[in-house]
């Protein structure tokens, strides 16, 4: 007997798993693999959906998480939240310097609605990459919803969705006019 369960360890050993059939262990809220340097894939059976009811977190980062920025008091934009609603014509957002590999998405949302006060809508960003030169600038006031054009800023939107990327010590935006 003791040989043939000897056989079925390794056999569970050969198919990733511990004697009690998973490689899988479950203690409290955490899920995590019994063996070193293999991967926990969630495999929802035939056309189920793998779904995060808050927010998610990857390597420590908060991703794809909601601010209502449009109907609050406060003009300093969550470094803890990856898309961002502003207030069309709101000039005074700021956001401060990230982390590396921290997206930010900012859309328009409610405010007021005029073409021009959207293309007024303005972040002021701490530590951005001038893409010019590649020198970083202590601030940047940056209009995320207008396009650009060769002598500078358009004065009319063209944008409802507008990124930058924190990488190499500087926010990187989606669309730079000096």
């Amino acid at each position: 007997m003791l040989k043939i369960n000897n056989n079925f360890d390794e056999l569970y050993d050969l198919q990733g798993m511990d004697s009690s059939g998973s490689s899988i262990d479950i203690t409290g809220n955490t899920i995590s693999s019994t063996f070193t340097n293999t991967n926990i894939t969630l495999s929802p059976n035939g056309s189920g959906d793998v779904e995060v009811d808050s927010g998610l977190v990857v390597g420590g980062n908060t991703v794809f998480t909601l601010q209502n920025n449009y109907d609050s008091s406060s003009s300093a934009l969550s470094l803890d939240n990856t898309i961002h609603s502003l207030a069309a014509g709101e000039e005074d957002y700021t956001l401060a310097a990230g982390t590396e590999g921290q997206i930010m998405h900012f859309i328009v949302a409610g405010g007021n609605s005029t073409a021009g006060a959207i293309a007024n809508t303005t972040i002021t960003i701490t530590q951005v990459r001038n893409p010019d030169d590649g020198d970083v600038l202590a601030t940047y006031a940056w209009k995320p919803f207008i396009t650009v054009t060769s002598v500078g800023d358009s004065a009319e939107p063209r944008r409802t969705l507008a990124t930058c990327v924190f990488g190499d010590g500087a926010w990187n935006l989606d669309m730079y006019a000096n």
